[in-house]
């Protein structure tokens, strides 16, 4: 009889238990994503400063005459910036 009464409450104590690790597995996943796409960013970003500081240092224009997505040339940073996403495409996906 005691073990009947107790079974409702111990099942409540095992969803709780489930509920609490499903959170924190939730939570964890979310945390981790959220590291990874911190990560790419700063990749990105890093690319990019890079390509400015190497145009400044060398004295280049940044900008082309004609920047369109047709023109041959589309300026120094705009070009550079092509060809880092070639080197590594993984840049890509963050433009």
């Amino acid at each position: 009889m005691v073990q009947a009464s107790l079974e409702p409450l111990m099942q409540k104590i095992d969803f709780k238990a489930i509920e609490t690790e499903a959170a924190e597995s939730v939570a964890s996943c979310l945390s981790k994503e959220r590291e990874k796409e911190i990560l790419e960013n700063r990749q990105y970003v890093k690319a990019l400063l890079k390509t400015t500081a190497l145009l400044g240092r060398q004295g280049l224009a940044f900008r082309g005459h004609d920047e369109g997505e047709s023109s041959a040339n589309q300026g120094n940073f705009v070009e550079t910036v092509h060809l880092l996403t070639e080197i590594n495409p993984d840049l890509m996906k963050n433009s």
